[in-house]
């Protein structure tokens, strides 16, 4: 297998791509109107430039599985790459800090996925250590969450709705249970961001409201049926944001 492209998806971000310092050899792909801004404050990053016109989260992942069709696409806000194991060398909640062995994690991941047969992978959906299952390192069905997922040859891509807003992390989950009835989630590791849902600037939180959240889960209800649902507060987050969703996969 061919080491896989790690393509950081951003939008008026120029001047704090966050991800650029937890893993190495990524490229950003942004806006063809920003691309000066973003060539002047990362000079050393490879850009995947995109026409103005291709708008939305929707459509720029669209766009790059199109020329990428064996790809690793990440957030532009990723502030940390967390262990949710523990060992001899590692103490709880200790993070990876070497952006090339961060690299190398991924890209190990991808290639398991590439031998089990499996188009879509990614990592454990949050990066609370209490919650991990040793017993249980991977698992072959679940969500993969949208701040880092990996897309090999043959994904139903084209299925994705193009109004969707934000819930592109439901719909490909959605879409691999459906169609290819397993995944690959190495929950021994996790990303975290630095910015809310909705405090932050740039990305889609430009356009990302509780409106647009209330739409969202009306449209995966009609593609998913029951399988997703308003999420409900845990032992691990008490307070949701409204509309805030989840993904039950009936296997």
């Amino acid at each position: 297998m061919k080491e896989l492209p790690l393509i950081i998806l951003s939008h008026k971000r120029a001047d704090r791509v966050d991800t650029l310092k937890i893993v190495s050899n990524c490229s950003i792909c942004i806006p063809e109107s920003q691309a000066k801004d973003y060539k002047h404050f990362n000079p050393n990053t490879p850009l995947i430039v995109h026409p103005d016109d291709v708008r939305g989260l929707t459509a720029k992942i669209k766009w790059v599985y199109d020329l990428y069709p064996n790809v690793v696409m990440l957030d532009d806000d990723l502030n940390k790459f967390n262990r949710n194991f523990v060992d001899d060398t590692f103490e709880l909640g200790q993070h990876v800090d070497d952006p090339d062995l961060v690299y190398e994690i991924i890209q190990h991941t991808g290639w398991i996925a590439e031998q089990m047969k499996v188009k879509l992978f990614g990592f454990a959906a949050n990066a609370v250590p209490v919650t991990y299952q040793s017993h249980n390192p991977y698992k072959l069905s679940g969500f993969v969450i949208g701040g880092i997922f990996g897309l090999l040859e043959g994904f139903r891509l084209d299925i994705m709705p193009e109004d969707s807003t934000a819930a592109c992390d439901y719909f490909i989950s959605g879409i691999s249970a459906y169609f290819e009835r397993k995944c690959l989630l190495n929950n021994r590791y996790a990303v975290t961001s630095k910015e809310g849902t909705f405090k932050s600037k740039g990305g889609t939180a430009d356009y990302r409201t509780p409106d647009t959240e209330k739409k969202d889960l009306q449209l995966l209800k009609e593609y998913f049926g029951d399988a997703i649902v308003r999420k409900k507060p845990s032992r691990v987050r008490k307070e949701l944001y409204e509309w805030e969703k989840t993904l039950k996969i009936p296997f």
